[in-house]
C-alpha cells in the first residue's frame, strides 16, 4: 500500500518544479509516504530526512520512484545524510540519460507516429479502425509509463544506497536503444503520409507499416548502425517507393 501511494504521488513530481529545485519538493512530496516510519520512531531525522528528499534534483520524471525509493529506503536503514545526498547526485545523471532515452527519444515519438500513421492511413476509408488503434496505443503507452513507476519504486526499495550498480545490471539500459530506431523509422513513415492525408490522398497503410517494421529490424543489424535521422529518411524513402509502385500499378 506504501508503494502504491508513493506511485500515484509520482504523477505530481513536476507540479511544484522550480528553477532552484527543478524537481525536488515534488521527490519530497512522493517520499513522504516511505519517510513516514520515521516520523513515529524519529522526529528529528524524518524532518532532515524530508529536507534531504526535497533538495535539488532533476532527471527524466517517468524513473523519479528510483530515487525517491532508494533514498528514502537509504534513510530508514540509517545512512549517513551526505551519503544520501551523494546517492541522489549519482543517480541524477543516469536516470535523465536512460529515461529520456527511453520516452523523449523512443516510445513517446514511437506513440506520435503509430497515432499519426492510423489517422492518415486507416483514418481516411477506416476510421472505426483509425479510432480502435488510436485507443489501443494510449492505453498500452499509459498502462506503460504508470507500470514503469510502480516498477521503479521497488526497484529502488530494494537496492537503496546500491542502487547504482544494480540499475547497471538491470534490463533497463538495454531497453532505450531498442525502442529509438524503431520510432525514427515509423517517424520517417508519419511525416509524408500525414501530408498526404491532409492533401486528401490518404491511403490504407497496413502493408507499409509491417513493410516499415521488417525495415527498422534490418537496419538494427550490427553492420548498418545507422543514427536516427538516417533512419527517419528509410521511412520517408520506403513511403515514396511504395507510392512510386503503387501509381505504376495503377497505370
Amino acid at each position: 500500500m506504501t508503494i502504491a501511494r508513493t506511485t500515484v504521488r509520482l504523477a505530481c513530481v513536476q507540479s511544484c518544479w522550480s528553477y532552484d529545485r527543478m524537481q525536488g519538493i515534488g521527490i519530497g512530496y512522493a517520499s513522504l509516504p516511505l519517510l513516514a516510519p520515521l516520523g513515529a520512531s524519529d522526529p528529528d531525522r524524518y524532518r532532515a530526512a524530508v529536507a534531504r528528499a526535497s533538495t535539488f534534483f532533476n532527471a527524466n520524471p517517468y524513473l523519479a520512484g528510483i530515487v525517491v525509493a532508494a533514498a528514502a529506503r537509504a534513510e530508514l536503514d540509517g545512512a549517513a545524510g551526505e551519503h544520501v545526498l551523494r546517492l541522489k547526485k549519482a543517480l541524477a545523471g543516469p536516470l535523465g540519460a536512460l529515461g529520456d532515452l527511453l520516452f523523449w527519444a523512443g516510445l513517446v515519438p514511437l506513440v506520435s507516429a503509430i497515432l499519426l500513421v492510423a489517422g492518415a492511413g486507416w483514418g481516411v476509408r477506416e476510421p472505426a479502425i483509425a479510432g480502435w488503434v488510436i485507443g489501443l496505443t494510449l492505453v498500452l503507452f499509459n498502462g506503460f509509463r504508470f507500470g514503469l513507476a510502480r516498477w521503479s519504486v521497488g526497484f529502488g526499495w530494494r537496492h537503496g544506497l546500491s542502487t547504482g550498480g544494480a540499475l547497471v545490471e538491470s534490463g533497463l539500459p538495454r531497453v532505450g536503444p531498442r525502442i529509438a530506431p524503431l520510432a525514427a523509422v515509423l517517424g520517417g513513415v508519419a511525416i509524408p503520409m500525414t501530408l498526404a492525408a491532409i492533401g486528401g490522398q490518404g491511403r490504407t497503410v497496413s502493408v507499409l507499416v509491417l513493410a516499415v517494421i521488417g525495415l527498422a529490424g534490418l537496419a538494427r543489424r550490427r553492420s548498418w548502425r545507422l543514427p536516427p535521422t538516417a533512419l527517419t529518411v528509410v521511412g520517408i524513402v520506403g513511403v515514396g517507393l511504395w507510392r512510386w509502385v503503387v501509381a505504376g500499378a495503377g497505370t
